[in-house]
């Protein structure tokens, strides 16, 4: 909300002047501090307030929505790095395969696969637990 405040503030006037309600300002109040805003009675009734939250729990929501969907897709990308004991041989390589498909600039594709399973063996022959 605090970076979208100009975003909202256009959609509360246009509404409003649609409305024919006129919004007064107090004289030198920055865009920041809008919020304080005096305006007639109509401005305030229950359905354009409804309107109004709804139209900002929705940006909100879809925000969310995107930064979840990113977060799962690096959780996913990068899940062979941190859960190599948890697949098979066989998944670790075609995950370890696929990360350095993706960064084929940076990254090795064959010996990054080889580093993992060197990974999973180190680990394996520290603290006892073996790849599936």
């Amino acid at each position: 909300m605090r970076n979208n405040w100009q975003a909202v503030w256009n959609e509360v006037t246009t509404i409003a002047s649609n409305l024919g309600i006129e919004i007064k300002l107090p004289p030198g109040e920055s865009l920041a501090l809008r919020r304080n805003v005096s305006v007639g009675k109509d401005l305030l009734s229950g359905s354009i307030l409804q309107n109004l939250y709804i139209l900002y729990a929705t940006n909100v929501n879809g925000g969310l929505i995107v930064r979840c969907h990113a977060a799962k897709r690096i959780k996913e990308r990068f899940d062979v790095l941190w859960n190599y004991l948890d697949h098979s041989a066989a998944v670790t390589d075609q995950k370890a395969r696929t990360l350095a498909t993706q960064y084929g600039k940076d990254v090795d594709k064959e010996g990054f696969v080889n580093e993992m399973r060197h990974l999973t063996f180190v680990h394996s022959s520290n603290f006892g637990k073996e790849n599936n």
